[in-house]
């Protein structure tokens, strides 16, 4: 890591990862991948350069941030502290101690994990509103540069000692700037200087502080901002220039600025013109302005805290009717119970007659338990559609939702349902009629994720999904009948050719024990699955039991084999092609072909499909969108050849 720098990268077209810029040559290399970066400051890093250990942090945007290792000359990396909650990393050389910030309901605390990082240990709590953050730590390992940011809005960079810091005494230390908002300092490597940006002069500049003389100089004049400056050589910085094609890195002569003007600030307009301004500040956090306003803290209670979200009278659908109703929404604010009723009445008397009462009930606990019961349940999309969702009969549903691992970007989640159905004719969308109108199933899903998508890409583009899921079917209890199925998904995506051209492929199977008093255990196989007007998923194609070519769910077998190869090609995207408030974002164009080998098929044992997809972004007033999509495939069989078409607009986001 001579002349070089390591930093985290997060640009278009590429995964985060952390990359080695050697400064000699210019050339950067990928060091290692990094997960779930945030936007701008991609992770927290810092850099041992005595041992070659570089820290870093992960779930930078999502979760709680764990801290790991990366040891640059064996080329490996360690989990140190998970959910460690803690950034704004900086090490001692000298020492090795490993220093950070960590944030727990709202609360600043300043870390410490001694060499060899087997704890991290609290130092000091800050003030409700008080900030610490861009730690620094000079190379003898004495003294501390940060920002502190205080609960008035005051930024400033101070420098502290870590001996105090570290017996327990009074957080002492010393204002060096408050000018321009501070950020991101750096010592020196003879600890007589410290460097950092700020917006003094309107744009991010440097500056370097020099203990000597206690004065304060402008390293540069750049027009578009300068940020995180390091020293190379007592001569020489390096930083990252802000530019229309992202921050690049640059190196800039350790000198002071020839000349650096000022801008005129509009606020500073203002506050000369009325001065008054200036005593419009925000008042301490921890300023109580009536003591009788606040209770005593104690322990949520959902129920406690049920309300009426909203009632709402809508009309919606089932079958071909139209059904008017309410709809009812009860919760917290917490989500610990959430309630949803919707009930309505037919009374359009429309043929085929179908029950004019309807009702739709789900109650959800914590987002992993939920009952749902369903009487001739409404569906608004029945209003629209050929394909009707409204299922005529009961159904009661209960719902069991465990994450076995929930740390982004991978996670493994297991679902379990049981569910009971009665007077049931049709299921698959009223299109597969059921041999016993009672019956019972147990389903039972585990899928694993790992997916990644990079800057400017509208669909994920590295990575694996895995699904299992085991179904059991039972009826009649007075002669109980059996039936068992269980299927597989495996998919991968990578990219190639060109930025965000995605190939997908995707093994699926499926194994039935049969029982031919129970075809509802079947797999049913078919069509591309878009509605005229949806709110399912978009690329229903991708789906284990889709085979567009073919009318949906047409063919039925009790096993199966499939390989999806599907090619998305790059986002084309528009700047302002609009009517009015009314956008198109972009579009997105997907070929594919499917391979089948079934068995016990009247319409043919072995297939193929071969099919293409188009779908336009549309966003509406600035935060809404909706998807135009279409399609067309053909499918070829050892016994006949079909194809089909659709035409869907779905609402909402995907």
């Amino acid at each position: 890591v001579t002349n070089s720098v390591i930093f985290g990268y997060h640009r278009s077209h590429e995964l985060a990862s952390l990359q080695q810029l050697d400064l000699s040559s210019g050339i950067s290399k990928n060091l290692i991948s990094l997960p779930t970066p945030s936007m701008l400051q991609v992770a927290s890093t810092t850099f041992d350069e005595s041992s070659g250990l570089f820290f870093y942090t992960t779930n930078n945007n999502q979760l709680y941030r764990d801290i790991w290792v990366y040891d640059t000359a064996n080329d490996e990396k360690k989990l140190l502290f998970e959910n460690a909650r803690v950034g704004d990393l900086a090490i001692s050389s000298a020492v090795h101690d490993l220093w950070g910030v960590r944030h727990e309901g709202g609360i600043a605390t300043l870390i410490v994990s001694p060499y060899p990082y087997h704890e991290l240990l609290p130092v000091i709590t800050f003030s409700l509103g008080d900030e610490l953050f861009n730690l620094s730590i000079d190379k003898t390992g004495t003294k501390l540069a940060a920002i502190l940011k205080r609960s008035s809005g005051q930024q400033s960079l101070i420098t502290a000692d870590l001996g105090s810091i570290l017996d327990g005494s009074e957080f002492k230390y010393h204002i060096i700037s408050s000018s321009g908002t501070p950020e991101n300092p750096s010592w020196s490597s003879d600890c007589n200087f410290i460097y950092w940006n700020a917006y003094t002069n309107g744009v991010s500049n440097i500056y370097r502080y020099s203990f000597n003389d206690e004065s304060i100089k402008a390293v540069s004049h750049c027009l578009t901002g300068l940020f995180k400056p390091i020293e190379i050589s007592p001569d020489s910085l390096f930083a990252f220039e802000f530019t229309t094609d992202g921050f690049v890195p640059v190196l800039l002569e350790n000198e002071p600025a020839v000349y650096l003007p000022a801008i005129n600030y509009l606020g500073q307009k203002v506050l000369d013109k009325d001065p008054q301004v200036f005593d419009w500040v925000l008042p301490n956090a921890e300023t109580v302005s009536n003591p009788l306003e606040y209770k005593k803290e104690k322990n949520y209670n959902g129920l406690a805290n049920l309300k009426f979200q909203s009632i709402v009278p809508v009309v919606s659908g089932f079958q071909n009717q139209v059904v008017f109703g309410l709809l009812t929404h009860v919760s917290d604010p917490m989500l610990h119970h959430d309630f949803i009723m919707e009930f309505g009445f037919s009374p359009l008397h429309e043929t085929p007659s179908y029950p004019s009462f309807h009702i739709r009930f789900k109650y959800d606990y914590m987002q992993k338990f939920y009952i749902e019961l369903s009487h001739h349940g409404p569906e608004f999309f029945d209003l629209f559609n050929s394909r009707k969702r409204g299922m005529l009969g009961s159904k009661l549903r209960l719902n069991y939702t465990h994450y076995w691992l929930y740390d982004n970007p991978q996670k493994i989640k297991q679902t379990m349902a049981l569910t009971f159905y009665r007077d049931v004719e049709f299921i698959n969308d009223n299109l597969v009629r059921v041999s016993q109108p009672d019956f019972g199933v147990f389903v039972t899903n585990i899928n694993s994720k790992n997916l990644r998508k990079s800057i400017g890409s509208s669909d994920y583009e590295h990575g694996s999904d895995i699904f299992l899921t085991v179904a059991l079917y039972g009826t009649n209890f007075d002669a109980p009948h059996y039936a068992a199925n269980a299927y597989l998904e495996f998919g991968n995506f990578s990219t190639w050719l060109l930025h965000h051209n995605v190939v997908h492929v995707k093994f699926s199977g499926g194994y039935l024990i049969d029982n031919e008093n129970l075809v509802q255990a079947r797999f049913y196989l078919g069509g591309f699955g878009n509605r005229g007007i949806d709110n399912a998923e978009i690329r229903q194609f991708r789906k284990v039991f889709r085979f567009p070519g073919l009318p949906i769910y047409s063919l039925d077998t009790d096993r199966f084999l499939k390989l999806l190869i599907e090619n998305d090609f790059p986002p084309v995207r528009f700047g302002n092609l609009a009517i009015g408030n009314q956008f198109i974002n972009h579009m997105d164009f997907a070929i594919y072909s499917q391979g089948m080998v079934t068995k016990n098929s009247v319409l043919g044992n072995y297939w193929i499909d071969v099919g293409a997809q188009l779908d336009i972004k549309l966003k509406h007033w600035y935060n809404l969108e909706s998807t135009f999509s279409m399609g067309i495939a053909k499918a070829w069989s050892d016994k006949i050849t079909d194809w089909e078409w659709f035409l869907s607009l779905k609402l909402l986001k995907d």
